[in-house]
């Protein structure tokens, strides 16, 4: 079997996605995963598939786009959910995640959780719920 390049994968779908980068962004503060600059690009980029390496600490939350808004609702009752950026590489892991989507520290994870839970969201999303 060929292996694939470290500068992409294989989605569940047999989609090749090749990442914006092989460096990971560290993303353990939290907060909106923004598009860099010069990253916004269909013809380079794929915009629907998770594409971007972060270092995030164990137990943080990925918040996807399409629960962005109800996310949002609490976010507005609670104020940016962003803590301290940890230094310590060896106390993160590295995910590939897709720019607009949330990053929730674990610090806040069980209380976000609990949040959309109560709204009918369970956090990852299995795959048959996609669709």
């Amino acid at each position: 079997m060929e292996e694939m390049p470290e500068a992409s994968y294989v989605s569940p779908y047999g989609k090749t996605v090749n990442l914006m980068s092989s460096r990971p962004v560290n993303y353990s503060r939290g907060g909106m995963i923004k598009w860099e600059k010069g990253q916004y690009h269909p013809l380079k980029h794929d915009l629907h598939h998770d594409n971007k390496k972060v270092l995030l600490e164990v137990g943080s939350l990925v918040i996807p786009r399409p629960v962005i808004p109800l996310f949002r609702h609490y976010l507005a009752r609670t104020g940016d959910l962003t803590i301290p950026e940890i230094k310590d590489t060896s106390k993160l892991v590295q995910v590939i995640v897709m720019p607009e989507e949330y990053i929730v520290p674990k610090k806040y994870a069980k209380d976000v959780q609990a949040f959309l839970k109560s709204h009918g969201v369970t956090l990852p999303i299995p795959h048959d719920k996609l669709f």
